[in-house]
Order: structure tokens, then sequence, then C-alpha cells
């Protein structure tokens, strides 16, 4: 609370500059979580492509083998 004169409690000061130690925190933290998850989610992407690939190849094989036969 302030006091007469525009005097500021120093407690006041250490709070207001906690919750902005704390937002600081936050933010950063908020931000290499979402690269993190840019991260994991190129992988799984990169994955899924791998994987497709192949099947199509397996695919593309038994079917020329079928034909041939």
């Amino acid at each position: 609370m302030s006091r007469a004169h525009g005097h500021i409690d120093p407690s006041n000061k250490r709070v207001a500059m906690l919750i902005a130690v704390l937002a600081l925190v936050l933010a950063i933290s908020e931000t290499l979580g979402k690269g993190a998850q840019t991260t994991v989610l190129n992988v799984n992407i990169e994955a899924a492509n791998l994987w497709n690939f192949f099947q199509a190849k397996t695919i593309r094989g038994t079917v020329l083998r079928t034909a041939a036969e």
C-alpha cells in the first residue's frame, strides 16, 4: 500500500519484482517448449513419410510379382 507523500512500501517493490521474474521465466519456458514441440512434430512427420515410402515400395513389389506370375 502507498504511504503518505507518495512513498511506496519496499515489500510491494519486492513482490512486483518477483512477479516480473516469474513472468520472464514463464515466457522463456513457453518459448523453449514450443521449439521442442515443433522439433518433435517435424521428426514425427519425417518418420511417417519414410514409413509410407517403404510401404509403397513393398506394395509396388508385390503388384509386380503378382503380375509376373
